[in-house]
């Protein structure tokens, strides 16, 4: 298994065009817009929060990224960022979002291209071809757009911008779904991510045998990136560098999900590749406990449970003073 972050990088953000930058994301880009302690009556009864800022970055092909930064009421200078799924804005993940913030995390979060906060009011013209929605980016693609670091620009920008206005000790991860995807990736790609929890967020190609599996435009087999580097490759290098023995990955599965990656019936195969991505954490060097796959028996839904984040507390570093809190 060929762990190569430089290749991961250059794949997602297509610089195969331009002189490589090695095994580095480069620099963000700064906010569009910036509002400070904005009033959103979804967010007012979350008894951890502090205040709300808003953000809004470039993201690529004309496209931009809404985010909210959740302050939390009693912070530990740590970050969270929360990455929701292709079914709607983050306030899907009003649940975890209060928990993280109860256990005194600030909170970036950020929606899919063109999903919830991201949807234009209006058809976009990229290129000539008008963009609606998210099933649209095939076309972009096929017109040789680079439509992967649609996915990816704004967190690097996102999270470029709190660092500095913040200074924040350690940053995690936490996606469902199709930010369980994004968390994959970006986790891979930027060694800053401390530790990053995707849930239901991907499985290795050779075992989508569903058609729930397949996964929606950027996580399927065409995409030519996994041409260039394997999912079990992605899981790895997620799970280290930056020489932070605190980094890793812990995937959260559930066990019977209505929507896709179950793990019923194929809990062998799912142990089978965790066991070989561990072999290649030892072989590049590395603990092998770095990464690690989590299967969530306790509902037959599609989101992050009250288990899950149970688990993610427990898995959070003690420096870090998680006080659990039941959701």
């Amino acid at each position: 298994m060929r762990l190569d972050r430089e290749r991961l990088i250059n794949g997602v953000f297509d610089r195969s065009d331009v002189m490589p930058t090695g095994p580095t994301l480069g620099k963000g880009l700064p906010p569009l817009e910036h509002e400070e302690n904005i009033e959103d009556d979804r967010w007012t009864d979350l008894d951890g929060l502090e205040q709300i800022d808003r953000l809004v970055f470039p993201a690529e092909l004309g496209l931009t990224s809404e985010a909210y930064l959740f302050h939390a009421a009693t912070p530990n200078q740590r970050l969270f960022i929360y990455h929701q799924g292709h079914d709607g804005n983050f306030i899907k993940g009003k649940a975890p979002i209060a928990t993280l913030l109860s256990w005194g995390y600030d909170v970036l979060a950020f929606d899919m291209p063109l999903i919830g906060g991201n949807k234009p009011q209006q058809p976009a013209n990229i290129n000539g071809i008008e963009v609606r929605s998210h099933d649209d980016f095939g076309a972009l693609e096929r017109a040789n757009l680079p439509v992967m670091r649609v996915f990816f620009a704004p967190i690097l920008s996102g999270l470029d911008y709190v660092m500095a206005e913040y200074e924040y000790r350690s940053v995690d991860m936490l996606g469902i779904s199709g930010g369980g995807w994004t968390t994959h990736l970006y986790a891979a790609m930027d060694t800053r991510i401390r530790r990053s929890y995707p849930v239901a967020g991907a499985i290795p190609l050779n075992l989508r045998t569903r058609a729930s599996d397949v996964g929606d435009f950027e996580q399927r087999a065409a995409r030519p990136l996994y041409d260039e580097v394997s999912y079990e490759a992605i899981f790895a290098m997620a799970s280290f560098g930056n020489d932070d023995p605190e980094r890793r990955q812990v995937q959260i599965l559930n066990y019977d999900d209505s929507c896709c990656f179950w793990v019923h019936d194929r809990e062998d195969k799912i142990r089978a590749y965790e066991a070989r991505v561990r072999q290649a954490l030892t072989d590049a060097g590395r603990d092998p406990q770095g990464f690690k796959v989590l299967f969530d028996t306790s509902h037959k839904m599609h989101f992050i449970s009250p288990w899950a984040m149970e688990a993610i507390g427990q898995d959070l570093p003690a420096s870090d003073a998680v006080t659990q809190t039941s959701l």
